[in-house]
């Protein structure tokens, strides 16, 4: 019988800051700090890009510029030298490959971001706030403007409203963009009108199981509950972490914290079932990362459940041996099966990295404290592209020594 490793609890408590946060606005939101949704989504690699190839082990991890806490990173699509980071106080850019940041145009200042997310063929960037709304990023005429598009999208009847979890963007339509909140996936649109967007639930959690039918509990199919997401309650296990699979633009898939089915799947990014096949049946998922296309690699991250890898639709794999108490959050692919290369971030013991069939290794020193707790990575490109993690101390970029 599978069961998830205790996380040693003065660990959990320093460094996940348990669930409750001070909201926008002298507020409370509820936020998973477990480090749910700071994972890297949709991180596009231009063709110019040179791939990182397997790191050295001995190297070290060097702080930048910015010393906030950083709860994501995004490589800025089709200008992969620029960078943005999503911090508790603005979005950040840096333009050299991560060694120095400034704030990132106007709008975002003070604003405490969760994700960000970004389409390959589309030069808008999206962000998810604590605030429990979407912004997006507006680069026209030569000035960064940061807008809110979105209404709060989620509340909780205690605590307000609720953090946006997780982003996608969906290149079958008007770039829509999809958000995962706490028990809930909403669908915005843009109406051309004025800059307008439309925003709908398409998937809510309702709890309980269905009797008799062998389907895992939530709405599945178009969601009874669809219409404006306004003013929902918040409710059932948080969407960490969606993606749309770089092979199939109709395949979508959602991870689900503690929470059965832990992954979902739509071809239409309207109806839902589950993709959980051989997975235990609730896992603490972290995030949903796409591997090599050839062979349609999709890999999921758990604080203690493993690190799973799918491939062609094949049965889920644990490919955990290595890892502390079997636990990762934020993961980045590199290359191609079998020598591929992963990196992952875990809570309190740094990054980590995986060559191939290999067990999973320590990735250099540098990353103690609260700086060992990588909730982002991030690839840098140009002649000797490198790798970035995202802590709650900063961002810090790896040199290797030798």
């Amino acid at each position: 019988m599978f069961k998830t490793p205790t996380v040693n609890p003065t660990v959990r408590a320093h460094s996940c800051r348990r669930w409750l946060r001070p909201g926008i606005g002298g507020g409370m939101a509820l936020t998973l700090t477990l480090i749910l949704a700071a994972s890297i989504m949709n991180a596009r690699r231009s063709s110019a890009t040179t791939p990182l190839s397997v790191l050295p082990a001995n190297g070290r991890w060097v702080p930048t510029s910015l010393r906030a806490d950083t709860t994501a990173l995004l490589t800025l699509p089709g200008q992969p030298a620029i960078l943005l980071a999503a911090t508790t106080s603005g979005v950040w850019r840096s333009t050299n490959a991560g060694a120095n940041w400034q704030p990132d145009g106007s709008g975002m200042q003070g604003r405490a971001v969760f994700v960000l997310a970004g389409g390959a063929n589309h030069a808008a960037v999206w962000a998810g706030g604590f605030d429990g709304t979407v912004y997006m990023r507006d680069a026209s005429g030569g000035r960064v403007n940061w807008r809110r598009i979105s209404p709060v999208l989620l509340t909780d009847p205690s605590l307000g409203p609720v953090p946006v979890y997780s982003l996608a963007v969906l290149p079958l339509e008007n770039h829509s963009i999809l958000a995962g909140g706490m028990g809930a996936i909403s669908r915005g649109e843009p109406t051309g009108a004025g800059g307008a967007w439309r925003w709908r639930r398409i998937w809510q959690w309702q709890g309980g199981a269905n009797p008799g039918s062998g389907n895992p509990p939530g709405c599945f199919g178009q969601c009874s509950g669809s219409g404006s997401s306004a003013g929902a309650t918040s409710g059932g296990g948080a969407v960490t972490s969606l993606l749309v699979a770089p092979w199939d633009r109709h395949l979508i898939l959602a991870s689900l914290f503690q929470t059965s089915p832990p992954v979902l799947v739509s071809h239409d990014g309207q109806s839902w079932a589950s993709y959980a096949a051989n997975l235990p049946p609730s896992l603490p998922v972290q995030d949903l990362a796409a591997g090599n296309s050839r062979a349609r690699q999709v890999f999921l991250t758990t604080m203690g459940g493993g690190v799973w890898q799918r491939e062609a639709g094949g049965p889920w794999q644990d490919i955990s041996t290595g890892l502390p108490q079997r636990h990762a959050m934020p993961l980045v692919a590199v290359g191609a099966p079998p020598a591929g290369v992963l990196y992952a971030g875990t809570m309190a013991s740094g990054v980590y990295e995986k060559v191939g069939n290999r067990p999973w290794r320590p990735l250099g020193r540098g990353l103690t404290g609260s700086a060992a707790t990588v909730v982002g990575l991030a690839e840098t490109s140009g002649a000797r592209p490198g790798l970035l993690a995202a802590t709650t101390s900063g961002v810090f970029r790896y040199m290797p020594e030798g």
